[in-house]
């Protein structure tokens, strides 16, 4: 199990969040872009 108190798993969960994020705005973009 992930221990969510720990630094580093909260660090991770933050960055794939943030990750996520920009996916989630420049996807639609790109799509835009190509068709």
């Amino acid at each position: 199990m992930l221990r969510l108190s720990s630094r580093k798993t909260r660090k991770i969960i933050s960055t794939v969040i943030v990750i996520l994020l920009i996916l989630s705005m420049t996807v639609p973009m790109i799509l835009s872009l190509f068709n």
